[in-house]
């Protein structure tokens, strides 16, 4: 077996980071040709109740959901009753997007997150249709431009006629994350198929791979033993939230809940070519476009169908992480080494994919080490620092505050916190949040200098120029 850190040390440096960043619990799991290297719950589903995180606990998952959204695509395509060529409107008739743009969106483009749509503010809009919403969550969505609450997939598409926004860029030609976009999906798998998403993914896929302790009802999670709480960040300290973020229309992008060996054999199956323990999923053609390179995403990794595919030291890695309220994950496998990981824990600010490429090098035999090594910093003149300052705000909710200080140093500021960077390329720098590098590059999509942050997978545009030199 070779290992480049010994298991034991290896469980005591995931111990030691989920305790750094302050998450309550997880579980993961790393397994070679289908047998553990590493399986085990870290700290507790249940802090108040002092009951320990296991490995088959169940935990959200966030966008690794995408992944299963883009499969029941593909298989609705093996039942020939779509093609991803298909224009989104040939499906979905009643939407309406800006200009022409919508019969010119394809199937394909939403897969890819290249159909140009912007960061929008649907999420927040498809949170406040919980009853159940905390105090603390009233208090911010309370902020928002007063309009009902999103509470299906038809009003969803509603919302993306009515609401004024433009596309970044022409479809097909930026990557730009879409949370709406995979929700568009799933209202296409839905009119496809006849069948509700959440019955879809369980008929076709959860239980043909075996996936007993998954499901995207949270009825049916919240009726399973060993099901973690979620934890958030209020006032500065760790707390245990009292409900799940659940909106009905959000369920392709986000909503599926599981647990590490669950999602261990979805990645097994993957790896194996759409077929595990002997029962066919879907055809090798399909995982074979599923995990193809389609569109250059960030960091030299491409996104193909609902994953990341990227490349560490030789060996090829398809992935996907996720994050909501209460959950941190990411799962993932490198098929011609046998090896799939996966991590999940119960709170937002945890760091699974530094964990993830931990296991993932230590499998492989490298150094523990970030998943996508960051280049050298570089030095730039002043006038070159100062074309990255600007705000590039997001209707998602998350802002970018570049600046220049006294001293010339560029400083990065969001989500609360500020801290130093530094340029790596004439459009690109680098800083460092919650132990991890995040690196920004910056895009001219209109005019001259830069329109555009991309930040956490998305386009970002600039709400501010940067102010005047002298």
């Amino acid at each position: 077996m070779n290992l480049a850190l010994p298991i034991a040390k290896l469980e005591a440096w995931i111990e030691e980071t989920l305790r750094a960043s302050g998450a309550p619990g997880g579980a993961v799991l790393l397994e070679r040709n289908g047998e553990p290297l590493l399986a085990r719950g870290f700290g507790h589903r249940d802090a108040e109740a002092s009951l320990p995180a296991e490995v088959d606990t169940v935990f959200g998952v966030g966008s690794i959901t995408k992944s299963f959204t883009a499969l029941a695509i593909l298989l609705l395509e093996e039942d020939g009753k779509l093609s991803t060529t298909d224009a989104v409107t040939s499906h979905l008739p009643d939407l309406r997007l800006p200009g022409s743009a919508e019969a010119t969106i394809t199937l394909h483009h939403l897969l890819t997150h290249t159909a140009g749509l912007p960061p929008l503010p649907s999420r927040h809009y498809a949170w406040l249709s919980q009853d159940d919403l905390e105090p603390f969550e009233r208090e911010r969505l309370a902020r928002l431009a007063p309009r009902p609450p999103i509470r299906s997939f038809d009003e969803l598409i509603a919302f993306l006629g009515d609401h004024a926004f433009e596309l970044h860029a022409a479809p097909g030609a930026q990557f730009s994350y879409s949370n709406e976009g995979y929700n568009l999906l799933g209202a296409i798998v839905e009119r496809g198929s006849g069948q509700t998403f959440p019955e879809f993914v369980r008929e076709r896929i959860l239980a043909p791979c075996g996936m007993t302790r998954s499901s995207l009802d949270l009825r049916f999670t919240l009726s399973l033993p060993n099901v973690t709480r979620l934890y958030v960040r209020e006032g500065g300290e760790v707390v245990a939230s009292t409900n799940w973020f659940n909106p009905v229309c959000w369920a392709a992008a986000g909503g599926l809940r599981s647990t590490a060996p669950d999602l261990a054999r979805f990645f097994r199956m993957l790896a194996g070519g759409g077929l595990i323990g002997g029962v066919r999923v879907a055809a090798p053609e399909t995982i074979a476009r599923m995990t193809t390179a389609h569109a250059p995403s960030w960091n030299g990794s491409c996104y193909g169908y609902g994953v990341t595919r990227s490349d560490l030291h030789g060996h090829v890695l398809v992935q996907h992480g996720g994050g909501h309220k209460g959950v941190a994950a990411m799962a993932g496998c490198a098929q011609a080494d046998g090896l799939v990981c996966v991590v999940l824990t119960n709170f937002g600010e945890a760091p699974p994919s530094k964990i993830w490429a931990g296991c993932m090098r230590t499998a492989l035999g490298l150094p523990l080490g970030p998943l996508f090594e960051a280049p050298e910093p570089i030095i730039l003149p002043a006038e070159a620092l100062r074309s990255f300052v600007g705000v590039y705000r997001s209707s998602e909710g998350a802002d970018l505050e570049v600046s220049v200080d006294e001293g010339g140093a560029l400083v990065v500021s969001g989500g609360g916190l500020s801290g130093p960077a530094q340029p790596i390329a004439d459009d690109a720098i680098r800083y460092t949040v919650a132990g991890e590098t995040v690196t920004v590059r910056f895009f001219r999509l209109a005019g001259d200098g830069f329109s555009h942050a991309f930040t956490g997978g998305r386009l970002v545009k600039r709400a501010t120029a940067p102010a005047p030199a002298g």
